[in-house]
């Protein structure tokens, strides 16, 4: 029985993607769908590589669904060499589509909204970018969301600072008061389950609780993030879908 060898380079960017906390569950996809094709295309077994990825980030649904949607794709393809960018154009279809829906329902219902969000999601920041580059006037109120020496909020006020989008950073201990000055909640969602519910960065769950149907509650995520089992680990929480009012998402992956 020959030794399963992974190349030092693949095993340093599989390291580098578990000790990633600033990108947000779509970007981590991406980056171990790259490393997948890489490695196939350096010839290594793709069973092998395959099971390796699929450890990767247990807590994102993501990385573990782009892997099982590329392994068929690259089992029933005759041409291996455009699986990649075909796979990389689906999920930036399902991007768009979500972001669509999300500014309809959002942002055409009032002017001037205040929303409400908590920890990082690039998918939140895409929104956001998409209804600023629309004309559409509003202000976000990121939650600090603490978790270690990292404050998620202040990632995503210097994001959105980078755009010209107003957003103020709120304490997590004042997520009551920040209620009472937004419009509605948005929040990303590293696992979307599908008897109901997401998994996302803390503190989802306390903002969530603390809301309790004030305003509207909305969870936005790529369908290829869906989930049939809730997995959290330290920094994540899961959200009861009692507590969401709807959940922006697409159908390309389901």
């Amino acid at each position: 029985m020959h030794e399963i060898v992974i190349p030092a380079e693949i095993l340093k960017r599989i390291t580098n993607i578990n000790s990633d906390f600033s990108n947000g569950s779509t970007n981590i996809a991406r980056e171990v769908l790259k490393i997948f094709d890489t490695a196939l295309k350096s010839g290594i077994d793709q069973e092998n590589i395959e099971q390796l990825l699929l450890k990767v980030k247990p807590a994102m649904a993501a990385p573990k669904n782009i892997i099982k949607f590329a392994a068929e794709k690259y089992k029933n393809s005759d041409n291996n060499n455009y699986v990649y960018e075909q796979i990389l154009q689906l999920m930036d279809r399902a991007k768009r589509d979500i972001i669509n829906i999300g500014i309809d329902k959002i942002f055409r219902s009032r002017d001037h909204q205040k929303i409400i969000t908590c920890s990082y999601s690039g998918t939140v920041l895409n929104l956001f970018r998409s209804a600023k580059q629309s004309g559409i006037e509003f202000e976000v109120i990121a939650i600090e969301s603490l978790w270690k020496d990292k404050s998620f909020g202040k990632q995503m006020a210097e994001k959105c600072g980078q755009h010209n989008i107003i957003c103020d950073i709120v304490p997590d201990e004042n997520i009551s008061h920040a209620i009472t000055r937004g419009t509605a909640i948005l929040i990303g969602a590293d696992m979307l389950i599908r008897s109901g519910g997401a998994v996302n960065g803390i503190p989802s769950l306390e903002l969530a609780r603390q809301n309790s149907s004030l305003l509207p509650f909305f969870v936005i995520a790529e369908s290829f993030k869906y989930s049939n089992n809730i997995h959290t680990e330290d920094g994540f929480c899961f959200v009861p879908s009692e507590f969401i009012t709807f959940v922006i998402s697409d159908n390309l992956f389901e």
